[in-house]
């Protein structure tokens, strides 16, 4: 399809691709968090939420539930992290304080490209585009011993 006014591309893309566009995607593949040889494990105490917000962060927690996003863990962890919530006048976040357990985490070794590389690879190119993927964290399943690894506590429990 080509396009007359790329004023009315981003639209017309959500349109014709909106089963893509609507909820949180996955990756087709499970991920596997390996953890460092000899590595301490870390379970941190709830932090404080803003009773203001109490009501706001359980809703959005168990939106994320129902979204299948996260889930209630009981049994005990031996890696638990922080919630921080980002109340924003826009929308309020979730987030994690993982820094712990990103310590212990081994990590796969990727070659980075140069730019000169990347360069001479769009040489040619007539049409480029930026993507943001929402929510990006989401979108990795994980395998299950890996989701205990990333469990988080709250005031209202983990």
């Amino acid at each position: 399809m080509i396009y007359k006014s790329p004023i009315e591309t981003p639209e017309l893309i959500l349109k014709e691709f909106a089963d893509v566009f609507t909820g949180t995607g996955r990756l087709n593949r499970i991920v596997k968090i390996k953890l460092k040889e000899n590595s301490v494990p870390h379970v941190a105490a709830p932090r404080k939420v803003p009773l203001v917000i109490h009501n706001k962060v359980k809703e959005e927690l168990n939106n994320m539930v129902e979204a299948g996003i996260i889930s209630k863990v009981e049994e005990p962890t031996e890696w638990v992290s922080n919630m921080v919530v980002i109340d924003s006048p826009k929308k309020l976040r979730i987030c994690l304080d993982p820094r712990p357990l990103n310590e212990a985490i081994q990590r796969p070794h990727y070659p980075i490209p140069t730019a000169d590389a990347l360069v001479t690879k769009l040489q040619g190119g007539k049409v480029f585009t930026i993507l943001d993927a929402k929510n990006g964290f989401w979108q990795l399943p994980l395998d299950e011993k890996s989701s205990y690894l990333t469990t988080f506590c709250t005031p209202w429990g983990r």
